[in-house]
């Protein structure tokens, strides 16, 4: 039982997968799951079950109880604020830095990480 002093998660949070499923079950093109951080950065995705923004997001939903969701967070707000800040939304500027989106968001990711750290 939990203790008064521990937060149980938000009920109903969710940061949905990519490349995102599709109902009649296909997915999108790894190629385009950067785009799909990127979207579900800025508006969301509600039949994802992604009602507001992550940019939106208060910190208590991806920390304290919900900290399973920070790794995630942290992982979508990298790509997608790499995007919107260093390459001020431009597709064929940040495509053109970062080839490794043709490959999906984890190599993106890893491309973006490795550029912070040079």
């Amino acid at each position: 039982m939990a203790s008064s002093s521990q937060k149980l998660p938000t009920p109903g949070l969710v940061i949905p997968r990519v490349p995102v499923a599709h109902p009649n079950g296909t997915s999108s093109p790894k190629n385009k799951s950067w785009k799909e951080i990127v979207e579900h950065w800025l508006v969301g995705n509600r039949d994802q079950g992604l009602t507001m923004p992550l940019k939106d997001w208060p910190r208590e939903w991806y920390q304290g109880a919900n900290r399973r969701f920070a790794s995630k967070y942290h992982q979508r707000a990298t790509i997608a604020l790499e995007f919107i800040n260093q390459y001020e939304s431009n597709e064929v500027h940040f495509l053109a830095a970062y080839p490794e989106a043709e490959l999906g968001h984890t190599q993106l990711l890893k491309a973006v990480n490795k550029a912070h750290a040079a």
